[in-house]
């Protein structure tokens, strides 16, 4: 049966929604990478040599170059099914958030790899508030992954994830001031407390920056019921 020219429209929107979704998971992956790799290097922190710690470091450079590159290429994709995308500005805006976190935690990785230039020590009590901290971050990166996911295959699985960003949100809201109070409670020179405290800070701005990616994903839900 031949399909009308709405329905040719409906399935051409759908599939520039799936190949969006295909192209910010791959962004996604990365990114977690790169949390996996500034969670190991917090956890290790005076724990392991110097120069290994900056070894693990420097694969962010490269990560980030290919995230740059993938995002040029969803933003050229944008541009050339614009005409025919309706969520076309929530993408946008998704997509420069995914690459907000990208950005922090890449940002993250040059503020750690100074502290271990320097030289500097963390106590026990304010790694172990950091890492945990981290691993969170590496939760909603997750979730996020998931609520993304389950765009194109379950709407109701995009509600769900909305919830638990949300829920998760305030649990990393709450590791961000049990963090905070660590590092001014803590025995360490004022340099490395303003270093730490930025560290923690870009920390909970990624869970922000990853939070208000989901509202604009669950606007493009309740647009596709």
């Amino acid at each position: 049966m031949d399909l009308t020219r709405e329905e040719v429209e409906v399935r051409g929107a759908a599939y520039a929604d799936e190949k969006i979704v295909h192209m910010l998971t791959r962004e996604l992956t990365l990114s977690k990478e790169m949390i996996k790799t500034l969670s190991r290097v917090v956890g290790r922190l005076d724990e392991s040599p110097g120069g290994e710690l900056k070894g693990m470091l420097g694969a962010l450079g490269s990560i980030k170059r290919e995230i740059e590159g993938l995002r040029r290429d969803l933003l050229t994709y944008i541009s050339k099914v614009s005409p025919g995308l309706y969520h076309r500005e929530d993408w946008l805006r998704i997509s420069s958030k995914v690459y907000g976190v990208v950005d922090k935690l890449s940002g993250i990785g040059y503020r750690l790899d100074y502290l271990i230039s320097k030289g500097w020590k963390v106590t026990p009590e304010v790694r172990e508030r950091l890492s945990q901290l981290a691993s969170s971050i590496e939760g909603m990166i997750d979730l996020f992954f998931l609520m993304l996911t389950s765009l194109t295959q379950d709407l109701e699985g995009v509600a769900r994830k909305y919830e638990e960003i949300n829920a998760l949100e305030s649990t990393i809201d709450e590791h961000f001031r049990r963090t905070t109070f660590t590092i001014l409670e803590s025995n360490l020179s004022f340099s490395t407390v303003i270093l730490l405290l930025k560290i923690s800070e870009m920390l909970e701005e990624v869970s922000d920056a990853l939070c208000s990616a989901g509202d604009d994903l669950y606007m493009i839900a309740l647009g596709m019921r």
